[in-house]
Formats: structure tokens, sequence, C-alpha cells
């Protein structure tokens, strides 16, 4: 059985194998803008452990029953995740403002950010992990990104026998960050946004709390990530936080680069008719795929990682991929919502840049359709992943740019959220899908 979730294993509490307490390691001091005194770093850190057990997430389903509790913000998601994991498990879902002390006797799937969903919090002390408001103790780090996130397997500290299974972060985005990687051979796993797993590897199942210990991670994101960061330096800019190699050719190109960036983000908010977002978008100027590879995993020209409010992007003497796209991934997440199909979310990003290497989308489209290499509508809904990007992104980013040139950024907007586009295209153009793929192809020079 595969699960989007992790699996989970054992170890000890301390070497008296006791609990680790908050006496037991060096205090964080760092407190929060209000003076309460921070959790202890170390809180859950084992010194070592003498367990060995096979981590997973079966000992959870095989009561066959739970109940999903969440906050506030999870209300929507929770019938999504219901779906994907109800077949499997019987599942109740249940709002925390409507739990009972008799739900907590149950197996618990926990859903949200301690600002969303108090349950966390409420649980500080038996678990390995400590959550506090935007940040979240784990492992002798603490997480404070917006987009960090972390699944674990634990006992469930209000009934002896039953289990906490626990989707978590700083945010929605940090909690949804941990459906976005593989899951399901682990005890915990720890992100940073869409995509981004940052550690992995079992608990020592020791002791009334199971604790972190080094011995026992099999993935481990974090060194390479903070070389990275300490190699970098930072500009600060209106929308964007830059991050780029010191005496780079970013270095010596930052003030264009940043300029760029900041007018195309204007450009898109003013084309999309969206507001600017809370937070600035932190972008990471890599000299080469190369280096972009060894820091994120992705050797691409560029991504976004949304969920983090950021982007990576290649800026180099052989290659820049500077631009709207990956600004658009993240404006669209946060002020329009998640894009159901890939036709409409990269769509929309290579119609913001209004180019394809150079070239307008318009020419690629009409190159496409006189050698009979122009896919349909259907294939680009339903194959866009499995499509030669050099065909499917040209071509998507001409669709949506007709659609914005035609209809408008509302109508857009609309399309880019709906999950049955064929209802979509006759509640907002009153047309059938047949009739929108017509009047497309005829608008192709």
């Amino acid at each position: 059985m595969l699960w989007l979730g992790i699996v989970l294993f054992g170890c000890k509490g301390k070497d008296d194998d006791s609990a680790p307490t908050s006496d037991d390691s060096t205090v964080d001091d760092s407190g929060d803008d209000t003076g309460t005194p921070a959790v202890d770093i170390d809180w859950g850190v084992v010194d070592h452990c003498g367990t060995s057990a096979a981590a997973g997430f079966r000992d959870f389903y095989e009561d066959g029953t739970a109940i999903v509790v969440y906050g506030d913000e999870e209300s929507e998601f929770v019938s999504r995740f219901v779906g994907w994991y109800g077949k499997d498990i019987s599942l109740d879902a249940r709002a925390y403002a409507d739990l009972r002390e008799a739900d907590k006797q149950e197996n618990l799937f926990v859903l949200g950010s301690p600002a969303s969903n108090p349950l966390l919090t409420e649980m500080n002390g038996s678990l390995p992990v400590w959550f506090e408001d935007g940040d979240f103790v784990f492992g002798g780090r603490r997480y404070d990104e917006h987009g960090n996130g972390i699944a674990f397997i634990h006992p469930s500290p209000f009934a002896k026998g039953k289990w906490i299974v626990a989707y978590a972060g700083n945010s929605f985005e940090g909690m949804y960050s941990t459906f976005t990687i593989w899951t399901g051979a682990a005890d915990f796993e720890t992100t940073r946004g869409r995509g981004v797993l940052l550690q992995e590897g079992k608990l020592c199942r020791e002791g009334e709390v199971w604790g972190w210990d080094p011995d026992l991670v099999t993935t481990d994101g974090w060194p390479t990530w903070e070389d990275w960061l300490d190699e970098t330096d930072e500009l600060v800019t209106a929308h964007h936080v830059f991050r780029y190699l010191r005496d780079g050719y970013a270095a010596k190109n930052i003030d264009w680069a940043s300029q760029y960036q900041e007018d195309r983000y204007a450009a898109v908010i003013d084309r999309l008719e969206l507001e600017p977002l809370d937070e600035p978008i932190t972008s990471h100027l890599y000299p080469d795929n190369a280096t972009k590879g060894a820091v994120t995993g992705d050797y691409g020209n560029g991504h976004a990682n949304d969920l983090n409010y950021e982007n990576h992007m290649v800026f180099g003497e052989d290659l820049s991929a500077m631009g709207s796209h990956e600004d658009v991934h993240v404006i669209a997440w946060y002020r329009i919502g998640e894009a159901q199909f890939a036709l409409l979310g990269e769509g929309l990003a290579v119609a913001m840049d209004g180019d394809w290497w150079g070239d307008s989308l318009s020419s690629w489209a009409s190159k496409f359709e006189s050698d009979g290499s122009l896919p349909s509508l259907a294939e680009l809904e339903d194959d866009f992943g499995s499509m030669d990007d050099t065909t499917s992104y040209p071509v998507a980013g001409y669709f949506v740019e007709w659609l914005l040139d035609t209809y408008g950024a509302d109508t857009v907007k609309a399309l880019y959220v709906a999950p049955d586009l064929d209802a979509a295209f006759v509640s907002e153009l009153g047309m059938t899908h047949d009739e929108v793929e017509k009047a497309w192809l005829a608008s192709i020079p």
C-alpha cells in the first residue's frame, strides 16, 4: 500500500531511558515577540537509540478507522484529504472546535498549523516536535520558514494503543507541502515548500516520547541548503529578496536583474488585476544548472516553490531564466488559487512573459499548426506532462494569451481554478469545449 503520508519507527528517550525534557538540553532563548521563552532547541533529540524496527504507518492503519482533526484554514481542504485516504481507512472528519474528549480516544489524523488547529500545541511535551506560533522545533533545529512542514507518526498521548499521524506546518502551505513529497517509508519527513524534502528517517521508539536520533536520519538536505545560504549575499527590493553568490555573475549584475524582476512582477500584477503579495518572493539566482541542481535537486533552468514564497532561477553568463514565469506561479497560488490543469498553470506563466525563446507565442502556434504538430486542446488538458516541453509550453502560453486578450483577466482566473474545464467553458465563455478549440484555432495567424 502506498500513502502520501509517512511511515514511522523507534528509539529511546535519553541515556536514562526517560522521555526527553526541556531541562535536558541547551536553551534556545530566541523566544517570540512577546518575550515568552522558546523551547529548548534540542527538545526530542536523543543521544543514542537501542531500538531497531521497520518504519511505517502500518500500525496506524491496522484499526481501520480514524478521526481527522482539522482547523479553520483546512475546512475546504479536508474533503480532498478524506478522498485520498478514505480509500484505505474509514475516516470521520471533525473540526477542532467540535472535537470531543471521546474523539481523542481514537486514532487521529491531525491537519494544519498551530494558528489554525490548536490540537498541535495542546500536544506539546508529548511529541518529539514542539509547535509554536509560526515555527516548530524538531531534531535540534528551528523550522521558521512559511513553507516548513512536518509529517510523522507517534503513539497517541490521549489513549493507550492509539496513534497520532500529523500533517502539519507553520502555515496552511507548510502543511500542504507534506503532501507534495513521496512518503510512506519513514517515521518523519520535514519539508520547506512544494516538493522539497529536508529530512526523513526513523524515530527512536524508546521512551514515552519518541526521539530524533541523527543516526536514524536517512535523508538530510539541511547541510547543502545552509551552505548555499552561507555563501550568498542578499538584496531586498520592494517585492523580492534576491540571494546570489558573492563575486559571481549575478552579484555583478544584480542591479539590472533586481530591477528587471521588479518590472516583470509589476506587469503581472497589472495584467491579471491582482494585489501584490503580502510577503516578498525570495529569488535564488544560480550561476549554472549544475549549481542549481546540487542545491535544490532540480537541474532545470527555473522552478517555483510557491508554497514557500520563493523561486529558483539560473542567471549566469551563458543562460538567464529571469522573467515573469516563476513569479507567476507564486503570485497565482496566493492570489488566484491552485491551477487544476497544467494547461492553465504553465500556460499563464508563459503568457506573462509574452514570448518563448525570443519569438512570439503566436509564431510558435503558427509554426506547429503549419507542420502538423500542434497538439489538440484535449491533449494539452490530459497529457501535458508527457508532451515535449518545447511544444506544450509555448502552445499553452498562446492559448492563455488568447484567452486574456479575448475574454479578460477575470475569465482566465476563473478557468485557472476550475476543476472541470468543459463546464467552465460553458459557464465562463458560453461555449462548448469544441467551440472553444475552434475559436482558438481560428485565432492562430
